[in-house]
């Protein structure tokens, strides 16, 4: 974005047209203020009931030039504090990126019917505008619905989106701190094409400029911790200070995450795939098995289940007292039941991956990894 760019592009979008720009700026008129808000909301519908904040799908008319058009928006209303005013700094670092949901403005006012059900009237509150993305799907979906089955190019296109947009990121010094794949979404319009806003980034609530980088408690003890997300299991601190690179390590575990749901037929539940994750993360590494298989009908891919009985001449190696065969295959396991045969043709994306979970000291930021090894 140009840095002489206004905060709202109104030669663009006539965006407040009839709306009162000091309610962003001055102190709000309590009589005008409902008017002021409501006036230009229609069919206001509240999405997430929050405590201390509210989601509100609504719609607003959009001037630009001679044509009027009505557009579903977000509204996010939320006390104006310090923690808002954070959000609202990384936000308008945003305006008319591609790589995040479009963020058209912000206001501060009050308002009974919208405001966060354990807040007083006598609270200001921020209201943020945000595109709906309600249409699309979430990498999340993709993942848990096997969209890209079969399809190692769909998987890796998704990939470099997510790495493309996370390098917009990087390069305007933001750190998601609670990026993952329900807050990813996937512009299905644009897959296998080379438009480049193919991914966009939501949920800006706890990002961090690298400013305050040095800032040990930025997070606290958020449910975003204990996620598969976050490489703090790393070290097992929970107020591990995040570093510029904690978006590469969250990039290779959603990465890791989309091959499994494209190479793998078997279902793993959830206890055991979190369980599985976690071990990952924690030791920094995949869990590859070099020329050695259990012997279980479980875990033995389908292809030497079937040639089990054909085989029994040729395993001359084999000790029949042992539970154990020797073979130059190699496996990924994520569970003792859960084994995956590497195959020549995504070998190169559990090496890719490796690079983004390793340990915090040796693990690239996403520019660096996209030069060494996707350039």
């Amino acid at each position: 974005m140009n840095k002489n760019q206004p905060f709202l592009n109104t030669n663009k979008f006539n965006y407040f047209e009839n709306f009162n720009y000091n309610i962003y700026k001055e102190e709000i008129n309590e009589e005008n203020e409902n008017y002021n808000i409501l006036n230009n909301y229609i069919d206001i519908d509240l999405i997430s009931d929050n405590p201390f904040k509210n989601y509100f799908s609504v719609k607003r008319y959009y001037h630009e030039g001679d044509l009027i058009e009505k557009r579903n928006i977000i509204v996010k209303v939320q006390k104006k504090n310090t923690k808002s005013l954070k959000e609202l700094n990384v936000l308008e670092k945003l305006i008319d990126s591609n790589n995040s949901i479009q963020f058209y403005g912000s206001y501060r006012g009050k308002s009974k019917m919208m405001r966060p059900r354990l807040l007083e009237y006598k609270d200001e509150l921020l209201f943020m505008e945000m595109e709906d993305m309600s249409k699309y799907q979430t990498l999340d979906m993709i993942i848990r619905r096997r969209k890209c089955k079969g399809s190692l190019t769909m998987a890796r296109f998704i990939i470099r989106a997510i790495l493309a947009s996370a390098f917009f990121f990087e390069e305007r010094q933001i750190i998601h701190q609670t990026l993952q794949p329900s807050n990813i979404y996937i512009m299905e319009d644009s897959l296998g094409t080379n438009d480049q806003s193919v991914v966009k980034f939501s949920n800006f609530e706890h990002c961090l400029l690298y400013s305050d980088i040095n800032d040990r408690f930025v997070m606290g003890k958020d449910s975003v911790v204990h996620s598969i997300y976050s490489d703090r299991h790393q070290s097992r601190n929970l107020f591990k200070v995040v570093g510029k690179n904690t978006v590469s390590f969250t990039i290779g575990i959603m990465y890791l995450e989309l091959l499994i749901s494209t190479i793998y037929d078997n279902t793993i539940n959830d206890d055991d795939y979190f369980n599985a994750f976690k071990e990952i993360i924690r030791n920094g590494k995949l869990d590859i098995i070099n020329n050695k298989i259990i012997l279980n009908n479980d875990i033995i891919n389908n292809n030497n289940n079937n040639n089990n009985n054909n085989n029994n001449n040729s395993n001359t190696n084999t000790n029949n007292s042992s539970n154990h065969i020797n073979t130059n295959t190699r496996y990924l396991r994520l569970t003792p039941n859960h084994q995956i045969e590497i195959k020549e043709h995504f070998e190169e994306d559990l090496k890719l991956i490796s690079i983004l979970i390793q340990d915090q000291n040796k693990r690239p930021n996403i520019k660096q990894f996209i030069i060494d090894h996707l350039v």
